[in-house]
């Protein structure tokens, strides 16, 4: 049936009826796929560029082509002959054909610059005749010559900007002239201002981007003022909009823009919430060190009554201006309180936690700290965020205010117990831990503490009995020495030594309740205290420190200094053995690094945003790029990952892709550890250990070409008896067609067997599939679920050949990926000093995407491009990574077409980079 269509509209097109030949190309337009742009699209070029064409179908070729294009570039093959008869196209009498043909090149134009750099002089020329109106006057529209062909011409002029004195000029001279003839008539009717607005927008646009006349933007940044005082709303979101666009493009123009900032605080107040967002966020890009505290003051005034809808956005940005800009960091205490006292609800934990670690790091705050918070516990209304600021850190300064009237040990005892029975249960365990430290920083009410701790001592919860009788035994006459050596102050956060084993996640992780007790510096206070806090959980994990290869694997040994070898007390009564593990036969000769090691999982580090998120420990629901690397977490009752379904009975027939239980069923919580490990080192190297235990070591080695990718991986049985009945099942995903080869039915003892895998990517994803090994060993049915080590980046590229991007192509492209989900941005600290030679090799090596050199005039900044290869075609990815080596903190931007590349690419960078070696 398809050919018969395509022969009937390849005759209309041949037809001297332009009616038949416009409805075929409108035909084409609408419902033209793969098979008919490669069959048609000749026709429709030959109509185009014919001299004997009327202008009506040579208006419809041109966007019947341009339709074409967006679907299959492949139809295109560009030479030398049709470039001139493209740009003869533009100086064609009929503007509805210059019109279209503008529309097709800046198409075009965007995949291949280089070729029509030429034309940019033509569009100037085109700007010029329009200006001097010498086209037909039926091109008017009501009074103002041709908008849509300026408005055409300009976004071209972005694409491919003059790059010759002359022609720079001369657009100097074209910008100028449009902001003087556009002078809004009194009389102007709605027709005629929206299309003198439309011009002066996209003059406007061209000027932020080009960014290279200061009297230009002068002249715009007074256009924007004019804009955002506007009577009609659409204008005052587009104006608030572009000046947003131009604080971000050019940092410096705060002195020009300040004297708008009470329109931009005043348009808080506007009735839409899409104003009240733009101003937000313009206020925010406007904020410099100069004009912080009236920002932050104007922030806070209005955070106390505006909308739901933006009231945790509004709360965030707040919380990173004030450490961005902090003068003091007392100031920056201040602003942090207040923020919970007005909007409580949400202040994420991260953003009061990254206040302690503030206050501990510095001690010439940690008395004014401790002052003000405890004169904030004592006003009504109060936050259950401020009671846990309250106790972290009177728990370890409130000595420091003893003396101070009203704030002796017992009054801040009843203060912060005053507040026990109404807040969760995480935070009455942070209390009991509260309640510790006084007794070993105040012996005398160490009796009016050991009393509440009794009252708890058979408490229903699991957690505050534990800390209860842990406590409880802590505070005996006899163990005074004992107590001061666990409960002794926190040392300052040191980053390195937290955060050297621990996976990266997105987010600092803190313990479940935040115990100022337990954060010590041999992490005793954790076996002592039952988990009370920090950091001194102990998993597993491979260990290794060189991610991606490049020397020799490390092993991570795990110490616990006054801690038994028996195990840990964690939350919840579960304990973990500290022991090292046995070293275990590597079978599989597919790289290194195989052998697990204890390591420790130390509290997140501080850095340029927040801080350590002190929550507790939840079920795993799947290792998923969009939370960094797995979190160690009971697996019991875990989520299943999107498309998991029942577990697969055991048996050679059920091997293949089909549904699979639960992620993490069959894994104890340090295989678990050493699982998530090597997962996350898989992420950037093409082969390595997937799992592996006293009977069954799984690895893999991968490939990967364009949207295929191929993997075999080796099972290798360790132990002394053979693995029978041994199936393995795929997880079958909507986002990737899986063939699987044949998998072994059995294993012999000491042998070794492998299973093929292919498969293409369909679109993107932020999780790995499962794989579900069963089999049976010694009568006994074994099942494991381990991810699959497939991750969205390994299709990545550098860009193809022919399309290498050098430095002002990427600022081309960078400034054309701008709307709603092409950018995806996150500012995080890194959790080991950043090495700058390892992040070059990070992406270079790992990633396999372009680090380009001399476009960023920092030399610790990266700019990198790449190419993400899907099965519905390749996207062009862009990206930006800026280092402070002083905050040790990242900020990564991602730039593309589709949004899901640009934020699941971003959490994969940010997983690795924030982790460290």
């Amino acid at each position: 049936m398809v050919p018969l269509i395509i022969n009937s509209l390849q005759e209309d097109l041949q037809s001297r009826s332009e009616h038949n030949a416009c409805l075929a190309l409108s035909t084409i337009a609408t419902i033209g796929g793969k098979d008919m742009s490669e069959s048609l699209a000749p026709h429709v070029m030959n109509l185009l560029i014919s001299t004997t064409t009327p202008s009506a179908v040579r208006k419809k070729a041109a966007l019947c082509f341009l339709r074409l294009y967006r679907r299959n570039s492949q139809i295109l093959q560009l030479d030398n002959n049709l470039l001139q008869k493209f740009f003869a196209l533009l100086e064609d009498h009929d503007l509805g054909v210059v019109n279209s043909t503008i529309a097709l090149i800046s198409e075009i134009a965007q995949n291949d610059p280089a070729s029509f750099e030429l034309a940019t002089p033509r569009i100037l020329k085109i700007l010029l005749k329009v200006q001097n109106l010498e086209y037909s006057r039926e091109y008017m529209y009501h009074s103002v010559p041709h908008p849509w062909v300026q408005v055409r011409c300009l976004r071209f002029l972005k694409i491919i900007p003059p790059s010759q004195k002359a022609h720079l000029d001369q657009l100097t001279q074209i910008l100028q002239k449009t902001f003087n003839n556009t002078e809004m008539p009194r009389n102007a009717t709605e027709n005629q201002r929206n299309a003198i607005n439309a011009v002066l927008f996209e003059a406007i646009s061209l000027v932020i981007h080009l960014d290279y006349d200061q009297g230009l933007t002068a002249t715009v940044v007074n256009f924007l003022g004019r804009f955002i005082s506007a009577r009609e709303t659409n204008v005052r979101y587009l104006g608030l909009e572009a000046m947003a666009h131009l604080t971000q493009s050019d940092s410096n123009q705060g002195p020009l823009l300040r004297k708008y900032q009470k329109i931009v605080v005043a348009a808080l107040q506007e009735s839409d919430i899409s104003l009240r967002r733009r101003s937000l966020e313009l206020l925010y890009n406007m904020c410099d060190r100069e004009s912080s505290k009236e920002i932050l003051v104007e922030l806070l005034n209005y955070l106390a009554a505006c909308d739901v809808a933006i009231k945790e956005e509004l709360v965030v940005k707040i919380a990173i201006l004030a450490e961005k800009f902090s003068q003091t960091y007392a100031w920056y205490v201040d602003v942090i309180l207040q923020l919970i006292r007005i909007a409580g609800d949400y202040v994420s934990d991260e953003i009061w936690f990254r206040v302690i670690k503030i206050v501990t790091n510095n001690e010439d705050i940690q008395e004014y700290a401790a002052r003000n918070v405890f004169k904030s516990l004592k006003v009504e209304p109060w936050h259950e965020n401020m009671v846990k600021v309250g106790g972290y850190i009177l728990g370890e300064f409130g000595d420091l205010i003893v003396n101070q009237p009203g704030s002796g040990p017992m009054d801040q005892f009843k203060t912060l117990h005053s507040r026990f029975g109404a807040v969760s249960i995480s935070t009455r365990a942070l209390l009991l831990s509260t309640y510790a430290k006084f007794a070993n920083l105040f012996p005398e009410i160490k009796s009016n503490i050991r009393e509440i701790l009794t009252q708890h001592q058979d408490h229903i919860e699991v957690e505050i009995q534990q800390r209860a009788c842990e406590y409880l035994r802590l505070t005996v006459p006899n163990a005074e020495q004992l107590l001061q050596t666990i409960l002794e102050a926190i040392p300052p956060w040191d980053e390195k030594a937290e955060t050297a084993a621990e996976p990266a996640k997105k987010r600092y992780t803190a313990p479940t309740d935040g115990s100022s007790a337990a954060k010590t510096e041999n992490g005793g206070a954790a076996a002592a205290a039952g988990g009370a806090g920090a950091g001194a959980a102990v998993g597993t994990g491979s260990g290794l420190v060189d991610l991606i290869g490049m020397g020799a694997p490390q092993q991570v040994t795990a110490t616990a200094t006054a801690v038994s070898q028996q195990g840990l007390a964690m939350p919840g009564g579960a304990t973990r053995s500290v022991g090292q593990a046995a070293a275990q036969l590597s079978l599989l000769d597919i790289g290194t690094g195989s052998q697990p090691a204890t390591t420790p999982a130390a509290a997140g580090a501080g850095g340029f945003g927040f801080g350590a998120t002190p929550t507790g420990a939840g079920p795993l629901t799947g290792f998923s790029a969009n939370i960094g690397a797995p979190e160690v977490a009971p697996i019991v009752g875990a989520g299943v990952m999107p498309g998991a379904g029942p577990a697969a009975s055991a048996g050679p027939e059920s091997s293949g892709v089909g549904p699979t239980a639960a992620l993490g069923t069959g894994l104890t919580e340090e295989q678990r550890a050493s699982v998530q490990t090597m997962w996350r080192r898989l992420c950037l190297v093409s082969e390595g250990v997937i799992f592996q235990d006293a009977n069954l070591q799984i690895g893999m080695k991968s490939e990967y070409n364009g949207a295929e990718g191929r993997v075999m991986i080796y099972f290798g049985n360790s132990s002394t008896m053979p693995l029978t009945k041994f199936s393995v099942v795929i997880q079958n995903v909507p986002y990737l067609n899986i063939q699987c080869g044949p998998a072994p039915t059995v294993i012999a003892s000491r042998a070794q067997a492998t299973q093929p895998l292919k498969f293409q990517v369909l679109r993107e994803f932020p999780d790995s599939p499962c794989m579900q090994v069963s089999y049976v060993n010694v009568n006994k049915q074994v099942t494991h679920v381990v991810p699959l080590p497939i991750f969205l980046s390994k299709f990545l590229s550098p860009p193809a050949e022919g399309a290498a991007v050098a430095g002002p192509t990427f600022l081309q492209k960078w400034k054309l990926l701008v709307g709603p989900g092409m950018e995806s941005q996150e500012i995080f600290p890194s959790k080991v000093p950043i090495d700058i030679t390892w992040v070059h090799k990070v992406f270079a090596q790992g990633f396999k995407i372009s680090v380009l050199e001399g476009v960023d005039p920092l030399k610790n900044n990266f700019v990198l491009a790449g190419t993400l290869t899907l099965a519905d075609g390749p996207v062009e990815v862009l990206a930006r990574l800026e280092t402070n080596m002083e905050a040790n903190v990242y900020r990564i931007t991602v730039r593309s077409s589709r949004s899901a590349s640009s934020e699941f690419l971003k959490a994969l960078f940010v997983s690795q980079l924030q982790a460290g070696q």
